[in-house]
């Protein structure tokens, strides 16, 4: 009876083991694997604003003619990367009161997305085609702290 009893115990502790083990998401499993944790942390952002605008005067004759205007912000303070809901996602806070953008990482490189482990860049509003007189752009960039 009492090596039935160990019998028992010894099958029912095996069987608990494999399905708490079985359960396991494999995204849970591999958590250093995640390629996602060389962005997570504080980084250091600034913003790079820049408006043109061309239009013709006439006085009498017309002649063309146009405004810029450029200017850099520095964030009121260091902004984050923390990790998205998606695998393939991370989460970029530029400042403390700007809001969270979600970022694929699949998606880097293209366009004008950059980002690795120590720099990030981003044109935010880019520059229409040509045949609008008026633009603005504002791109922005980052440092890992």
């Amino acid at each position: 009876m009492h090596y039935t009893q160990n019998m028992i115990r010894k099958s029912l502790l095996f069987l608990v083991l494999f399905v708490v083990l079985a359960s396991c998401r494999k995204d849970q499993v591999e958590v250093f694997d995640d390629p996602r944790l060389d962005y997570i942390g504080e980084w250091n952002f600034k913003g790079n604003y820049y408006y043109f605008s061309g239009f013709y005067v006439y006085n009498p004759d017309p002649q063309w003619t146009y405004v810029t205007e450029t200017r850099t912000d520095y964030n009121d303070s260091t902004g984050t990367v923390s990790l998205g809901e998606e695998l393939n996602e991370i989460k970029i806070k530029y400042c403390a009161s700007c809001a969270e953008e979600v970022y694929d990482l699949n998606q880097n490189n293209l366009g004008a997305w950059h980002i690795n482990a120590n720099d990030f860049y981003n044109d935010v509003q880019p520059a229409p085609p040509g045949y609008t007189p008026t633009y603005t752009t504002y791109n922005v960039q980052g440092w890992k702290l």
